[in-house]
């Protein structure tokens, strides 16, 4: 996988940084930590070349009064600010939003696309969470919400989400940046992506996601065998969230040791 203009192979090895889920929206933006020049700099002297900056599109997208939209305003800011701290690191920021509503993430990724598409060192990652786990639905109608939405989506209870639209719109706004798509059950299952895939009005410059915790359903190498092994045989996949309770501590050292040894980019939480 690679952001820049000369190809070359690029292999992610980073963390996962999230915005507090509801400070901005009564308050200004707080985050899970440090995001200032010197932890850059500590990030990179590290050896992580990649940061997942988990947003929140209630921040900009619920503006009922002047007051919300300075709030609005300044969390625009303030994330375009340490994402463009990332980039001038040499650290690779990958922009994911935890939607508040099926609307939100389609006003998140127009205002984006404006705020960043002409930086092409930013990644985009489109994935919508509420998809539910392999079994629970019709995989193939769960699949098919995933990618083209549709009536059918609200008939059975899943989102309509139409990552191929969250495509669309970054286009649409003038973003030509790479795009990250995860499959069902959070990210976690993909089994289907590839006969799902997403087509890119911009050509192929859309890659595979992947999100995995000890509690997951693909958690284990034979499940990493044969789905994840396949998707990253045709496309680049990245991890883009590798996490664990306090129940299993050596669940992130085993997995993240499983995807360096093939090839696969991973950040962890």
């Amino acid at each position: 996988m690679t952001v820049e203009r000369a190809s070359r192979e690029y292999r992610p090895r980073g963390i996962v940084r999230s915005t507090v889920e509801t400070g901005c929206v009564a308050g200004a933006v707080t985050w899970d930590g440090p995001v200032d020049d010197a932890s850059v700099r500590a990030l990179r002297s590290r050896g992580v070349n990649a940061v997942r900056v988990v947003l929140n599109d209630a921040c900009w997208i619920y503006t009922p009064g002047p007051t919300y939209h300075e709030y609005r305003t300044a969390y625009l800011d303030e994330a375009a600010a340490y994402i463009t701290r990332l980039t001038r690191a040499g650290i690779t920021p990958i922009v994911s939003v935890r939607p508040s509503d099926i609307l939100g993430p389609r006003g998140l990724w127009g205002s984006a696309a404006q705020r960043f598409g002409e930086d092409s060192a930013v990644v985009f990652d489109v994935t919508h969470y509420g998809f539910p786990a392999a079994g629970t639905v019709d995989p193939a109608a769960a699949w098919t919400c995933w990618q083209d939405g549709g009536p059918a989506c609200f008939d059975n209870g899943l989102p309509n989400f139409r990552v191929q639209e969250q495509i669309r719109l970054l286009r649409l706004h003038g973003s030509f940046n790479l795009v990250l798509a995860a499959g069902l059950d959070g990210g976690n299952d993909l089994s289907r992506w590839l006969e799902f895939r997403p087509a890119d009005p911009d050509g192929r410059n859309v890659a595979a996601a992947w999100r995995v915790d000890n509690r997951s359903a693909c958690a284990t190498p034979a499940c990493w065998r044969s789905t994840l092994l396949p998707v990253a045989a045709e496309v680049p996949l990245v991890a883009t969230e590798v996490t664990a309770d306090a129940s299993a501590p050596g669940f992130v050292p085993r997995t993240v040791a499983w995807l360096s040894a093939h090839d696969i980019g991973h950040l962890r939480r």
